[in-house]
């Protein structure tokens, strides 16, 4: 056997060892047979595949992420060992070039679920959160999704852009009226 060959196998077989103790996820990730599961308060549950090491955002702050979107079935248990195997793709930032999403922690213009999970983040890092629920659409069906859906998010926090600009304009304004209120 020549020496590039005796190379293929060996790294055929570490390659054939580590895949067989690590976990593969359905969307290319490679992560601990069992990664450690955060579970909030709130019923938000997430475990982290990097954890970045820029800032982390607060209420109000304008951030920049990419994610993947998933939706299981009504009643499925979705946990870190099963969630790649329940969820269905229904949104990404990162399918066909398109730019990444850009939304202000804390407000509702997204699901709660995906806001917290975000507001916990460092710039750089990468989570899967698991959103029940009540932290997502609800008894509403969006779209594809059906009402009660857990939702699935593959998060990547690229910016935090600081405080959004138009919810700083919207405080001031009702300062100045509660302000006015007050001299009268």
């Amino acid at each position: 056997m020549g020496s590039h060959q005796c190379v293929l196998v060996l790294v055929s077989i570490t390659l054939a060892l580590l895949l067989s103790i690590r976990y593969v996820s359905f969307v290319g990730l490679i992560t601990e047979a069992e990664p450690k599961l955060i579970v909030r308060p709130s019923g938000l549950k997430y475990f982290d595949v990097a954890i970045g090491d820029g800032e982390s955002p607060v209420n109000g702050e304008k951030v920049s992420v990419h994610y993947i979107h998933y939706f299981a079935p009504p009643g499925e248990n979705v946990t870190a060992a099963n969630y790649g195997t329940v969820g269905m793709e229904f949104d990404s930032t990162r399918a066909h070039g398109r730019d990444a999403f850009e939304f202000t922690v804390g407000l509702r213009r997204v699901p709660r679920g995906m806001s917290e999970a975000v507001k916990s983040m460092h710039v750089r890092g990468r989570r899967i959160a698991i959103v029940p629920p009540h932290l997502g659409y609800g008894d509403r069906r969006i779209g594809v999704v059906p009402a009660n859906s857990t939702l699935i998010y593959d998060l990547e926090l690229l910016d935090v852009q600081g405080l959004d600009q138009k919810l700083q304009e919207e405080e001031e304004d009702e300062k100045t009226i509660s302000e006015e209120d007050e001299d009268k």
